[in-house]
């Protein structure tokens, strides 16, 4: 009896140490993707009013394109606000959390420009749990591929369909743009905040290879293919 005690006082604590580890890694992710975004941009943002302080008197045009500046980063600084929220948060912790998500950046992103975005997902999406790191990393992943597809693909339709077989996931992003002079534009370097890589958030990464290496983490991989017809983004990742 004393040493099932023991054995299960210590498998309580061996179980115990590893959530606080795994919570603390959590934290620790969160907080240098907090100083990166928002220490990053805020301080962009105080440069900016500087200059626009300073130039107020001198150019009107140049105060403008200041200030439109400053709009747009205070924009970016909302949405990793918005993002690092989502990503902690634990009632979003299902496969279909993610879609909703993901629908919503795609309205965003695409009703503007009058792109049809069409998702096709199985119904047990609610089913499937997912923690925070694979949600955090599938989500940028697939924006990243929506993001590409609106800035250079000049499509008038995509899709994301998503299948689940057993432990395996795939998403696939398809878009009837540009074909391959699409798929050379979206691998130029940008300076973008959702091409940051997973070990050390930097700007102005290549979004290919950022998605690969998010991908690796979850060990699966990215392809992406083009054609005269447009431009495939194959997610393939494990589930764990």
């Amino acid at each position: 009896m004393s040493l099932l005690i023991a054995g299960l006082a210590y498998t309580g604590y061996r179980l115990r140490m590893r959530q606080l580890l795994q919570l603390e890694r959590v934290r620790t992710r969160i907080a240098t993707d907090l100083h990166d975004d928002l220490g990053g941009s805020l301080t962009r943002m105080i440069i900016l009013s500087e200059v626009v302080r300073r130039q107020a008197g001198a150019s009107r045009e140049d105060t403008v394109k200041r200030m439109g500046q400053i709009a747009d980063t205070a924009r970016s600084l909302v949405d990793a606000l918005s993002d690092a929220v989502w990503a902690i948060d634990a009632r979003s912790d299902t496969l279909g959390a993610l879609v909703v998500r993901l629908r919503a950046y795609a309205s965003d992103l695409f009703d503007a420009r009058r792109t049809a975005c069409i998702f096709d997902a199985p119904p047990d999406l609610n089913d499937v749990r997912l923690g925070p790191e694979a949600r955090r990393h599938l989500f940028l992943i697939v924006k990243e591929a929506l993001t590409n597809v609106a800035r250079h693909a000049e499509a008038s339709r995509v899709e994301v369909r998503l299948a689940r077989s057993g432990r395996q996931l795939t998403v696939d992003v398809i878009d009837n743009g540009g074909g391959d002079g699409s798929a050379s534009e979206r691998d130029r370097d940008r300076d973008d905040t959702t091409t940051a890589t997973p070990s050390s958030p930097t700007r102005g990464g290549r979004g290919r290879a950022n998605m690969q290496a998010r991908a690796a983490l979850l060990g699966g991989r990215v392809e992406i293919s083009a054609n005269a017809g447009g431009t495939r983004v194959h997610v393939d990742v494990m589930l764990r």
